[in-house]
């Protein structure tokens, strides 16, 4: 493969591109975890399939779907201008960023949002990607499928209890291929995000002091006698780990529902208040709740880490949020919280109560925003902690929890404010 100058390409790739490049199967479905290269492989491939049409003197097209467009530009979008980018194969003369269109050795990539479903039903193509295809519904996959004459590739963490993409998995079509990919199948992860991710792997510790890490999910059902788990979480580290499906769960928010957001309730309307949960290494959240008649609406409006305070007032500013709406945020994070207090925000310590706020926030009805994905993925993997004999205690699992503290935090520590009444604004 050559640049745009006409020099040699060379590019890295992972086990699980060599899989997905060997695979003749007409579906593809790679299940993997956290900085698994799933989603980086497949974008390869697709480059790879662009320059080999090229050689042969053909022009392809391939679509690239996902659950919206917000949600594809913070992922395969931005995954994919950073190949790119990194291979010097980018030039925004070859960028349509109107229609989301990239034009490569002559044949033209699309990337489109699902929040429409007739977009699914839109003209035929070589080969589609169906990027997080566990968010997507079968009726989604059913119609591009039909509309794509080559290969179709799904990638997804396997986060949930039941999913169509699983029952395809398991079908036995002999057409149909799942390649099983995690952390330690990329070995260009830096330390850091492996750090990150083996926070999620079981601790025990024995009756003489010593730490245990259960990587291969050993002591799940037999612990010893004696053992006490310490850390980490086992749902968690077969998804987001180890690249398995998760098992069944004491999910804490078990019934919620997503909503076009233009449907919410006007703000005149309604208590509009935000929260805050700070980070820096895992990521800062900021949720904007309007609540009436006990309905909870949620939007995420950040979901990001690495942001310095000062960059997050900024954030904060570029979203238009309100500096007169009541905004709750972390206690444990005073001088945050004064900081932003300075920039001219109406913001005050939330009460950390968790199990009451919790109780509390599940007294509504909760609808949340179709674009806010990471809240999605936090309420489907948001669950109770459990004792090694799996009775259910009233803590949750800390882990994954960033929109859910940014949403309990405003709705719990507003209802308890004097002149609070949440039906109405």
């Amino acid at each position: 493969m050559k640049d745009l100058d006409g020099r040699q390409v060379e590019i890295e790739v992972t086990r699980v591109w060599e899989e997905n490049f060997n695979s003749d199967k007409r579906v593809i479905i790679n299940q993997g975890g956290t900085g698994s290269s799933k989603t980086w492989s497949v974008l390869q491939i697709i480059i790879g399939l662009c320059w080999q049409a090229y050689i042969n003197g053909e022009t392809i097209l391939i679509s690239i779907f996902s659950t919206s467009l917000p949600h594809l530009k913070k992922g395969a979008y931005r995954d994919f201008k950073q190949i790119l980018r990194k291979h010097n194969l980018y030039s925004d003369e070859l960028h349509n960023k109107t229609d989301h269109i990239y034009n490569l050795f002559g044949s033209e990539i699309e990337f489109i949002g699902l929040d429409d479903p007739d977009k699914a039903r839109g003209p035929r193509r070589d080969y589609a990607y169906l990027n997080e295809a566990n968010l997507l519904t079968k009726e989604h996959y059913r119609q591009i499928a039909q509309r794509t004459r080559e290969q179709v590739f799904l990638d997804l963490n396997p986060s949930d209890n039941h999913s169509w993409v699983y029952e395809m998995a398991d079908g036995g079509d002999e057409d149909v291929e799942v390649i099983v990919s995690n952390y330690k199948d990329n070995p260009f992860l830096s330390e850091g995000e492996k750090r990150e991710i083996r926070r999620l792997c079981p601790t025990w510790q024995k009756p003489d002091g010593e730490i245990i890490r259960d990587w291969d999910c050993e002591y799940e059902e037999n612990a010893p006698d004696g053992w006490i788990q310490i850390g980490g979480d086992y749902n968690l580290w077969k998804v987001y780990g180890l690249g398995m499906r998760g098992s069944p769960q004491e999910i804490i928010y078990g019934s919620w529902q997503k909503i076009d957001w233009s449907k919410a309730p006007d703000p005149i309307d309604c208590t509009q208040i935000y929260g805050i949960d700070f980070g820096f290494n895992a990521p800062s959240s900021i949720v904007e709740c309007r609540i009436r008649d006990m309905n909870l609406y949620a939007r995420v409006l950040l979901h990001q880490s690495g942001l310095l305070n000062s960059q997050l007032i900024e954030k904060m500013q570029q979203l238009g949020i309100s500096k007169e709406k009541e905004i709750y945020a972390d206690a444990a994070e005073p001088d945050r919280i004064e900081e932003i207090f300075q920039a001219g925000y109406n913001i005050h310590p939330a009460d950390k109560s968790v199990k009451d706020g919790i109780d509390y926030v599940k007294r509504h009805n909760i609808w949340v925003a179709k674009d806010s994905v990471s809240m999605h993925k936090e309420l489907n993997a948001y669950k109770w902690k459990t004792d090694k004999e799996g009775n259910v205690l009233d803590e949750p699992v800390k882990l994954m929890d960033h929109d859910m503290d940014a949403t309990r935090y405003p709705v719990y520590t507003h209802s308890k404010q004097p002149d609070s009444f949440m039906s109405t604004a």
